[in-house]
């Protein structure tokens, strides 16, 4: 609950969105693991000729930025969710302190 005339903040408030973005991080963690998955099968199938090879060149790198970007994606909602949390039990240590 907030303090009235300390913060216009309500510190379990903020605690629960911090864990709704950690989950949302997971989430996208499962989406990246899922594309690693079946994205990487389709390495192969342009076969082992000239032009598969250069399919493959283009491919496999093109799947590692997709994966890449998504990972930092989860990362950052993870590191968000996190700070939000800590920056809640800040808030509450801070009311207890004031004593109010």
């Amino acid at each position: 609950m907030a303090v009235p005339g300390m913060f216009g903040v309500d510190p379990e408030a903020i605690f629960h969105h911090g864990g709704a973005f950690e989950e949302h991080g997971d989430r996208m963690h499962t989406v990246v693991a899922n594309w690693q998955v079946h994205l990487g099968y389709m390495a192969g199938v342009a076969g082992n000729d000239v032009y598969g090879e250069q399919f493959n060149q283009g491919y496999v790198p093109g799947v590692h930025s997709v994966t890449d970007g998504g990972l930092n994606i989860g990362n950052a909602l993870d590191y968000a969710g996190k700070n939000l949390r800590f920056t809640a039990l800040n808030y509450h240590i801070a009311n207890h302190n004031s004593g109010l």
